[in-house]
């Protein structure tokens, strides 16, 4: 999956592919969320997954699957510090 355009409109961030974001600080992907408009509403058109330290484990899992199956999760906001060993499974 790779990203290969997005934009943002006034209906959100709008993306074809898969974008993965990292960060290190809890606050600046709670920045970016805001920013770019995600949302997991049913009528949103930029869905997302985040993982960071507080995401348990199980949690994480599920995250992953539905970032790689869902075609409508386009963006996962992802905390480097935890997300370096989950990467691989995430965009594989």
């Amino acid at each position: 999956m790779s990203l290969t355009f997005f934009y943002r409109s006034d209906h959100g961030i709008i993306c074809i592919g898969k974008l993965c974001i990292f960060a290190h600080h809890l606050d600046v992907l709670d920045e970016i969320g805001r920013g770019a408009g995600l949302s997991n509403r049913n009528e949103s058109s930029s869905k997302y997954i985040r993982i960071d330290g507080t995401t348990r484990p199980k949690a994480r899992q599920e995250q992953i699957v539905s970032f790689q199956t869902n075609p409508t999760v386009r963006v996962a906001l992802l905390g480097i510090t935890v997300s370096v060993s989950y990467y691989y499974y995430v965009v594989n």
